[in-house]
């Protein structure tokens, strides 16, 4: 094997194993929901995969004629095809036990193509003294095809290419590679040659075939009953599915209902609708993080509100929320500026900027990344950014690291359901005020009551004895104070950028 071949498939190798590794954190990131421990099993699986792979062939390597052009060429195309069936496998091994287990085939197809590297050398350098020159230019060439690997689909193919797509075409390089290797130079192919030809062109089909069901697997969960899933968004920034009961998935954890309706509460909206029983009335909002919709949905209508900025980090959602009725008047509301950009750089970058209300609908906080939108750092953050009096909503999805954070950094709280309303001045609320707005909103020009349906009559009353819970204890629906809050739970610890207490205190697997 002449050096420059080994040299471009050491090159080839790299870029497909380092563009593997990141469909497959893509894929365990999913199926795990965002665990934070994600990302570090995938890592230790894929660097032990390689390294037992490394290992392993070193009989190969020894005495000559041990590392042949055909079989290199064959491990390769193996190596591919075992990457390929990666996903496919971890989804099935999803539905019939934990998502842990699916690091197991990854670990194997790290294995083989570990091997690879250790083959080349062995068969392309000469045991002379340009040996370990040579052998710091195949290594060169194979971190350039790793670095080419990582920017090209990391951050050109996730953007324009869905999963499937992408699987296909990595195993298309894979062939190719490995048809070039067994074609050799007299440009006759042997068996493996025509094998890797044969699976150049049936990759695709073969991908959306195997892949068919994919994300519902993914999915999959024996306490939960999910509906099947009928709209998937990906990009770089992650992927969005959207099941036929309109529940949301942002990276596999749930994201909430498509649903905006106080009468069939589905997904706790009374949370944001408890705004419109305080006294102040905001004008300029801002809401850090959109998902579906349905949260900016309601704080955009709520009486007085007169601007909206909406920062979502995901595009994604942008280009689903026209197809759902509930939330797809967002897009042409006037009132509202869509910024894709993560929240918290986009409070760092405009100081200027000051809101009477902030709405932020926080995924789960053991979520990976979760402490960047929950720790004391960013909550005073968010309030330099509130003007003289104003409010800050934040789901909590019931983290008490969370709620006792909020504590620490603004001096009058509420406990909402898991939400957390929080202000530097006092909150007056009751009823009438609140039946009165509630009875004054219009979403897409409907009541959120209708007086004349009784059903809704009684169940608006059911709404305004939320008021009635007032420190009736630490039950889920009801409401609770800052006294209360701080005898329950008292003031530390708290949420720090350095702790990422919310992820690490109880590891979520």
């Amino acid at each position: 094997m002449s050096f420059l071949v080994a040299f471009l498939v050491s090159a080839l190798s790299g870029f497909v194993a380092l563009s593997w590794e990141i469909l497959w954190y893509r894929l365990i990131a999913f199926a795990s929901g965002g665990s934070p421990a994600s990302f570090g099993l995938l890592l230790g699986a894929y660097l032990a995969g390689i390294a037992v792979g490394a290992l392993r062939v070193r009989r190969h390597c020894h005495g000559e004629g041990g590392a042949t052009t055909a079989g290199i060429a064959g491990l390769v195309l193996v190596a591919g095809l075992v990457a390929f069936v990666c996903a496919p496998l971890a989804a099935l091994i999803r539905v019939a036990s934990h998502w842990l287990l699916g690091l197991l085939p990854i670990f194997v197809a790290a294995g083989l193509s570990g091997a690879i590297l250790p083959l080349l050398a062995h068969a392309a350098i000469a045991p002379d003294e340009r040996a370990g020159q040579r052998l710091a230019r195949l290594y060169l060439g194979n971190i350039l095809g790793a670095t080419a690997g990582s920017l090209v689909t990391g951050f050109v193919l996730l953007d324009r290419l869905d999963y499937e797509t992408i699987a296909a075409l990595l195993l298309m390089l894979s062939s190719l590679t490995a048809a070039l290797l067994a074609t050799g130079r007299a440009l006759r192919p042997d068996r493996i040659g025509l094998a890797a030809l044969a699976l150049l062109l049936v990759a695709l089909p073969l991908s959306r075939g195997l892949h068919r069901g994919f994300w519902d697997r993914l999915l999959h969960d024996p306490e939960h009953e999910i509906g099947p899933v009928e709209r998937v968004v990906q990009n770089r920034h992650g992927v969005i599915a959207v099941t036929t009961d309109h529940t949301v998935f942002g990276d596999g954890a749930y994201d909430g209902r498509i649903s905006t309706s106080l009468v069939e509460d589905v997904n706790w909206v009374i949370r944001p609708y408890f705004l419109a029983a305080l006294e102040r009335r905001p004008k300029e909002v801002l809401v850090i993080g959109l998902a579906l919709g349905a949260w900016t949905q309601i704080v955009a209508n709520l009486p007085g509100v007169e601007k909206v900025t909406v920062i979502e980090i995901n595009p994604g959602y942008l280009e689903l929320i026209p197809h759902y009725e509930p939330v797809a008047s967002l897009i042409d509301d006037p009132r509202l500026e869509f910024v894709v950009d993560d929240g918290r750089r986009w409070l760092q970058r405009h100081p200027e900027r000051r809101f009477d209300l902030i709405v932020q609908n926080t995924t789960w906080h053991w979520r990976a990344q979760a402490s960047n939108l929950l720790s004391r750092e960013y909550l005073e953050l968010t309030r330099s950014r509130l003007g003289p009096g104003g409010t800050l909503i934040l789901n909590t999805t019931f983290s008490e690291d969370a709620m006792r954070t909020t504590m620490a950094v603004f001096p009058e709280c509420l406990r909402v359901y898991n939400a957390m309303i929080a202000s530097t001045a006092p909150f007056h609320f009751d009823k009438e005020r609140w039946r009165a707005n509630l009875l004054a909103m219009r979403l897409d020009g409907r009541p959120v009551f209708d007086l004349a349906d009784e059903k809704q009559a009684r169940r608006l009353d059911e709404v305004l004895g939320l008021i009635d819970t007032l420190d009736s204890g630490p039950a889920k629906e009801v409401i609770e104070s800052r006294a209360a809050l701080e005898r329950r739970l008292g003031l530390e610890p708290v949420i720090t950028d350095d702790n990422m207490l919310s992820e690490f205190r109880r590891l979520h697997w």
